[in-house]
């Protein structure tokens, strides 16, 4: 695999380069925290994207359409989540957003409630669109972290345009059984 950098110029002076095979180092230029390099968790996701399921019990299912999270992971300080999205419908579901937030797991009338997002660092695979009758599994790759006591980790899909949204809430127990690759 080759990576090149480009640097984009106003008037350039050549119009066209050719670019010879060259052999540049295979680590990605990319660095983050845990000492991972991009390339390293994009393989690392995609090996994931293809497991069997290691992890049960989490599922939402509304009209047809069902999440399910397969397995999660735990390499070098990253979480890796193994999401189905599953449209057994006769109508394609679009994506209209995906959303993976902490928030307080109960909350008295007229009290304030906090949602922190997180974002992630990564994502394998494309649940944008999922067509009618058809299967679609993704890989989001998160920074480690805790959930405190009374708090939830939620994973959210809003369809565009409908209503068939979907919803998982995990605790901490359920962080702790993420397993190695």
């Amino acid at each position: 695999m080759a990576q090149h950098v480009l640097v984009y110029t106003k008037e350039p002076s050549l119009l066209n380069i050719l670019l010879d095979e060259v052999n540049y180092p295979t680590e990605s230029l990319v660095q983050l925290e845990g000492g991972d390099s991009g390339g390293v968790v994009h393989r690392q996701a995609r090996t994931i994207a293809v497991k069997d399921r290691t992890f049960s019990g989490k599922r939402d299912k509304k009209h047809n359409v069902s999440m399910e999270l397969k397995g999660l992971y735990l390499h070098n300080d990253l979480f890796y989540m193994q999401i189905e999205l599953s449209n057994k419908s006769n109508i394609s579901f679009t994506l209209d957003q995906f959303r993976i937030f902490v928030q307080d797991k109960r909350t008295a009338k007229r009290t304030a409630s906090q949602q922190v997002e997180i974002n992630p660092i990564h994502v394998e695979g494309d649940l944008g669109y999922i067509p009618a009758n058809a299967t679609q599994t993704a890989v989001y790759v998160l920074q480690k972290f805790n959930i405190p006591d009374k708090k939830l980790l939620h994973l959210q899909v809003m369809e565009k345009d409908g209503g068939r949204h979907l919803h998982l809430k995990l605790r901490n127990k359920d962080l702790l059984k993420g397993r190695r690759p």
